[in-house]
């Protein structure tokens, strides 16, 4: 089996988002250890945020990135990979790059793909969470809202990628959505940032327990910010942005 297919494609995810750096490479079993070592690593580095914080960083750490592969690949490269057999690289209680063995990456439509990857995602769920929940109790409910802003956060990216409008982007997340069967667990809002222009942000049903940090605050798309205050918040957010990129 010829893996240029594989690596082409891997290599254009990765130069969309460095971080999602894969290799090919013959793997022998799951890695099944990742849970533990996430969740040991949290509790040392944030011992005062307490066990919300450190099982929800954890699993954030552990589901991002198969997040991001599913959906930049069916959008951006029109293909789908297999994620049994993906090893994940953990520094410091961060992922970033990974290994899947070899394989031919699926082709077809793009709805068909989507179908195929959201499937691909769940089993990698269903695979993951109970080794996090074995050592530290965790609500499969958050779970699945924090998986729900990966899918979420990697469409709007592939959406800038592809120049979608945010109408697009609010139709395909519908699209994942319900391919997940979470409807329930997040959408796609749009609000106007700015006279005339609109884009879409997180409305988010879980929280990543960032603020439990000392001295930290809610992140801007936080559900736990009343709403008027969330869309003030992600659109100075936005304007930040804007103009750090103009500077």
């Amino acid at each position: 089996m010829s893996i240029h297919a594989q690596q082409a494609l891997l290599a254009q995810i990765a130069g969309i988002l460095p971080a999602l750096a894969g290799r090919v490479e013959p793997v022998p079993c799951r890695q099944l250890d990742l849970a533990a070592s996430l969740l040991e690593h949290w509790q040392r580095a944030q011992p005062a945020a307490g066990r919300a914080y450190w099982t929800a960083r954890s699993w954030s750490m552990l589901i991002w990135q198969p997040a991001y592969l599913s959906v930049l690949t069916v959008h951006c490269g029109g293909q789908v990979l297999d994620l049994a057999g993906m090893q994940q690289v953990c520094t410091e209680g961060s992922t970033a790059g990974f290994t899947l063995p070899p394989q031919q990456p699926m082709t077809g439509e793009t709805g068909v793909l989507l179908q195929h990857a959201a499937a691909g995602l769940l089993a990698y769920r269903q695979a993951q969470l109970p080794q996090l929940q074995a050592i530290q109790p965790y609500s499969a409910h958050q779970a699945s809202c924090l998986m729900v802003d990966c899918v979420l956060s990697a469409l709007q990216l592939a959406g800038s990628t592809l120049g979608w409008p945010a109408t697009t982007e609010e139709w395909w997340a519908g699209q994942w959505l319900g391919a997940l069967q979470l409807t329930r667990h997040g959408r796609l809002m749009r609000i106007e940032v700015e006279p005339g222009r609109c884009r879409t942000a997180l409305e988010r049903q879980g929280c990543c327990q960032h603020f439990r940090i000392p001295g930290a605050v809610a992140c801007s798309t936080c559900p736990r910010w009343p709403l008027p205050e969330r869309l003030q918040l992600i659109r100075q957010e936005w304007q930040h942005t804007q103009s750090c990129i103009c500077a």
